[in-house]
């Protein structure tokens, strides 16, 4: 990587931690994406397939919800569909919006529907696939 060759050339000490558990390079929104999708599918030694709720979450019970992490605070309204996404805190996603492969920010509302994108309060962009 730049980064290694950039410190090592300046001198700087490189220092590693063995893992011997799940790890990934979350340096982008859609490695970001891929690893959350791999914990929600159950993938070998890491959690339970399926979606994560938080506790104070908010779901309508005619909610589609799939392989995605809804997190605290995060609502989602009447006739939603979220789709490999996740929600961080407080965001809000209108009835009848969709979500499909998104990143929403704290504390953003979103509506209408949305692909490959990640969404926060300055704003969205596209999620481009690695």
């Amino acid at each position: 990587s730049h980064a290694y060759g950039r410190a090592l050339s300046d001198g700087r000490r490189i220092l590693g931690y063995p893992a011997s558990g799940y790890w990934n390079d979350l340096g982008s929104p859609a490695s970001y994406l891929q690893a959350v999708d791999a914990v929600l599918s159950g993938k070998p030694d890491l959690a339970p397939s399926g979606s994560f709720r938080a506790n104070h979450a908010r779901i309508h019970s005619n909610a589609f919800i799939r392989n995605s992490s809804i997190e605290t605070g995060a609502v989602v309204e009447e006739n939603c569909r979220v789709v490999n996404s996740i929600m961080w805190e407080d965001s809000r996603l209108s009835a009848n919006a969709e979500i499909f492969n998104c990143i929403v920010g704290r504390g953003v509302s979103v509506s209408g529907s949305h692909e490959n994108e990640v969404i926060t309060v300055n704003g969205f962009r596209s999620i481009e696939s690695e």
